[in-house]
């Protein structure tokens, strides 16, 4: 007597889904995504002294372009981060100190500070969701590039947003820029400089 077999056809949306599903659970990929930022808020502060008094200058119109990676609710990796910042979006209480450090910075036609990542190592830190990034890159200011290591705080936020925190201190002389003076020589500006930074990222 013959017997007739029966084979059931899944519908193939289906058993992607399911092939899909297998690889998932067995590479534990289930919980790790890739985002791309592309905006930031916040503030960026640069701070100076001189032979009078101390200054700092202002500005909130940073620009990030970066690629995140996190696993399990952490951020583990960075593949990119381009930051980018006009000169004269810094801002202090002086108008004329505003534009005397845009005629040092030759704001006219080098118009923006930028900042472009090489590489990364990404710590976790003590509370879930913070974050140390130890970082290397090129900063170029004035159009004059340097190869710089840096410390950055962050911190993944409940909203999927992060904030990224830190600073950078370095000469002026390093970026071939004359420490200028004013007055006739009576001011005159320190070589030392410190960007800090709170930004965040959406």
């Amino acid at each position: 007597m013959k017997t007739n077999k029966k084979t059931t056809m899944l519908p193939f949306s289906f058993k992607a889904l399911l092939s899909f599903g297998i690889l998932i659970m067995a590479f534990g990929l289930q919980s790790t995504w890739a985002q791309t930022f592309k905006t930031s808020v916040g503030e960026i502060t640069v701070a100076g002294s001189s032979n009078v008094h101390d200054w700092t200058m202002k500005s909130s119109s940073g620009n990030v372009t970066a690629l995140f990676v996190e696993n399990g609710g952490e951020v583990n990796s960075i593949k990119s981060l381009d930051f980018s910042m006009l000169v004269k979006t810094l801002k202090s209480e002086h108008s004329s100190m505003d534009s005397r450090t845009y005629k040092t910075l030759n704001a006219d036609k080098f118009d923006k500070i930028t900042y472009k990542l090489s590489s990364a190592t990404v710590v976790p830190g003590a509370q879930k969701g913070k974050f140390i990034i130890k970082s290397e890159g090129v900063l170029t200011i004035s159009g004059a590039s340097k190869n710089i290591s840096m410390i950055v705080n962050g911190i993944m936020n409940a909203d999927g947003s992060i904030q990224l925190s830190g600073n950078y201190k370095f000469k002026m002389s390093e970026f071939k820029i004359a420490p200028p003076s004013f007055m006739l020589g009576a001011m005159k500006v320190y070589d030392d400089l410190t960007i800090s930074f709170n930004l965040k990222l959406k």
